[in-house]
C-alpha cells in the first residue's frame, strides 16, 4: 500500500472552520495520545514537524467523517472595507468584494459569514493575485456597481436585494454546474471563458 499523503492546508484551515467543537476536541484528543507515545522516540525538530502533519491529518479526517459539513461557494475578487451605513439596523459588518479592478463592480458580504481568505497568484491581475473568499451557501450577499451611496445597506434590505451566496452563484452562471474552467471564473468578468457570437 503507498505512503498516506499529506492531506491539503487548505482542507485543514476550513476543517477548523466547519467541523463542530465536540468533533474537533475528539481529534485532538486522538492526536495528544498518538503524540504521547512518538514523543519518546523522535527528536524535538522532529516531532514538532509530526504535530503539524498529524494535526492537519486529524482535521481533514474530521472533516471528511462529518455528514453535516455545508455547501460552499467560492468568490474571487480584491477585498475591500467595510461599508458603513448609520442606517442599518441589523449590525453587521458589511466588507465590500470587488469583482474587477476598476473597483466598479462589486458584492456585500457579510465579514462574520467570510470562512476563509486566500491571497491567490494570478497573473491576469493588475497586482499579480487576487482574493478569493470561501462562504456557506446561506451567507448573504448583494452585487453592486459604482460607488456606494449613502444608506446603500438599509435600501438593499427594503429592496430585497441581499440573496443567499447559493443563489446568487447560481445566477451568475445561469445554471447549477460550474463551468470546467472553475467556479470563481463567472464572478471576475473578463477572467476568462470565450465569447460567442
Amino acid at each position: 500500500m503507498p505512503p498516506l499523503e499529506d492531506p491539503h492546508s487548505l482542507v485543514a484551515e476550513l476543517a477548523e472552520r466547519l467541523v463542530p467543537a465536540e468533533k474537533l476536541k475528539q481529534a485532538e484528543d486522538e492526536l495528544r495520545e498518538a503524540l504521547g507515545a512518538r514523543q519518546q522516540d523522535e527528536n524535538r525538530g522532529d516531532w514538532v514537524r509530526r504535530v503539524r502533519v498529524d494535526k492537519t491529518r486529524a482535521l481533514a479526517d474530521a472533516l471528511a467523517n462529518d455528514p453535516a459539513v455545508p455547501e460552499l461557494y467560492t468568490f474571487a475578487g480584491f477585498l475591500g472595507g467595510v461599508l458603513k451605513d448609520d442606517t442599518d439596523t441589523t449590525k453587521t459588518m458589511w466588507r465590500l468584494l470587488y469583482l474587477d479592478s476598476k473597483l466598479f463592480t462589486w458584492l456585500l458580504v457579510d465579514h462574520n459569514s467570510i470562512l476563509l481568505r486566500k491571497d491567490v497568484d494570478d497573473e491576469t491581475s493588475p497586482a499579480g493575485t487576487r482574493d478569493y473568499v470561501w462562504m456557506k451557501a446561506d451567507a448573504s450577499v448583494s452585487r453592486g456597481e459604482g460607488p456606494p451611496q449613502r444608506n446603500e445597506i438599509q435600501a438593499r434590505f427594503l429592496r430585497g436585494d441581499f440573496v443567499s451566496a447559493g443563489d446568487f452563484a447560481a445566477s451568475v452562471t445561469g445554471g447549477t454546474y460550474a463551468p470546467p474552467t472553475g467556479p470563481a471564473c463567472p464572478l471576475t468578468p473578463g477572467c476568462c471563458g470565450k465569447k460567442t457570437k
